[in-house]
C-alpha cells in the first residue's frame, strides 16, 4: 500500500510532525516494546512514535502541527516513481501522527534515511523517492532540516531477499517492480536447497494463486524431478565430451551438477513459471517453462 492510500482511509482534521536525530550508536531499536522496557536497556529506544497504548514517544519533537490537508497530500502524489526497498531494522526519524476531533486516528513512522515507511500499527507502506523529497522539503518549510547531507539514494537490491522466506514475507525490489524472497526447495536436489523466487506484481500486490503454483510445484516434487532428471541425464550425456566431463553411473548424480537457482512466477495463471538451473554451462544454465504437470518445456 503507497502512503497516499493509507491516508485516504483515515478520517483527520489535524496533523502532527515530529523529528528526531538520528543517532548512529542507537544501533538497536525495538517497535512496541513499554517504557520501563526501554529504560532498563539503556542502549536501546522505542523506535515508533507511539506505542501500543498510543503513549508518545519522547525521543522525537514536534516540530509542526498544520490543519491544512493539501500541505501534507502535497507529498504523496499518485505516481509510479520507483519505491525504495524495504529494509529489515529501520530507524525512524521523522514520524506524522493524525487526529480527528483530537482523538488520534493514524500514524506514519519514516525512516527517512533509507526510504521506509510504516503504519503505527506496523504495517509496512510504499514509499517513493519522490515522497521523501517533498517531505524534506515540508519539514524545511518549518526550519526543521531532516536531511543535512541529502543524496539522493542508491537501491542496493543484489541479495536482499535472501532475508525474506517465502511465503511469509517478501522484499518489493523497485528495479524490476516485482517481489522476492527464498524458499526451501525441493527440486533437483538431495533433501532441500536454498532458492530465490520472483513474483510479477499485480496492483502493487502477489495474488493468491501465485503462491498457490509455487506450492504445487513444490507438492509434485517427485513427478516432476523425474521429468527434469530425464532431460538433464540426456542432454548431460550428450554434451559430456564438449566440456570435459565425468561420466555419470547413476541419475541421481546429476544433482551435483544441476542445481535450481530461482523461479519466476508470471500474473497471468495461465502463463509458464520460469526455474532457472545452473548446470555445467556456467554462461547460460537452462532455463524450464512449467505450465504443469503434464506440460513441462526446456528452452
Amino acid at each position: 500500500m503507497r502512503i497516499s492510500e493509507y491516508i485516504s482511509t483515515i478520517e483527520f482534521d489535524t496533523f502532527k510532525l515530529y523529528y528526531r536525530e538520528f543517532k548512529p550508536f542507537e544501533a538497536k531499536l525495538y517497535d512496541f516494546v513499554d517504557y520501563e522496557q526501554a529504560e532498563i536497556r539503556n542502549d536501546k529506544v522505542l523506535n515508533s512514535i507511539v506505542d501500543n497504548d498510543q503513549n508518545l514517544n519522547l525521543t522525537f519533537t514536534l516540530i509542526a502541527s498544520s490543519t491544512s490537508k493539501d500541505e501534507l497530500l502535497q507529498c504523496f502524489p499518485l505516481s509510479k516513481n520507483a519505491v525504495f526497498p524495504k529494509r529489515k531494522n529501520a530507524i525512524y526519524n521523522i514520524a506524522i501522527l493524525f487526529k480527528n476531533k483530537g482523538i488520534l486516528s493514524g500514524g506514519l513512522n519514516i525512516d527517512i534515511r533509507d526510504r521506509i515507511a510504516s503504519t503505527i500499527n506496523n504495517k509496512e507502506v510504499l514509499l517513493t523517492n519522490e515522497n521523501s523529497e517533498k517531505l524534506i522539503e515540508l519539514f524545511s518549510k518549518y526550519s526543521c532540516q531532516v536531511s543535512p547531507f541529502y543524496l539522493p539514494p542508491s537501491i542496493p537490491v543484489g541479495e536482499i531477499w535472501r532475508n525474506y522466506e517465502f511465503p511469509f514475507e517478501f522484499f518489493y525490489n523497485p528495479a524490476f517492480e516485482t517481489f522476492e524472497a527464498r524458499i526451501n526447495s525441493g527440486i533437483m536436489c538431495l533433501n532441500f536447497t536454498t532458492a530465490k523466487v520472483e513474483f510479477e506484481v499485480v496492483d502493487n500486490n502477489i495474488s493468491a494463486e501465485q503462491i498457490k503454483r509455487i506450492h504445487l510445484i513444490e507438492g509434485n516434487k517427485y513427478k516432476i524431478n523425474e521429468t527434469l532428471s530425464e532431460y538433464f541425464w540426456e542432454s548431460y550425456n550428450q554434451m559430456r565430451g564438449d566440456y570435459g566431463l565425468p561420466e555419470l553411473t547413476d541419475i541421481d548424480q546429476l544433482k551435483y551438477f544441476v542445481r535450481v537457482y530461482g523461479f519466476i512466477v508470471p500474473i497471468d495463471e495461465e502463463g509458464p513459471i520460469i526455474i532457472s538451473f545452473r548446470t555445467w554451462d556456467e554462461e547460460h544454465g537452462q532455463a524450464v517453462y512449467y505450465y504443469n504437470e503434464s506440460r513441462i518445456e526446456f528452452e
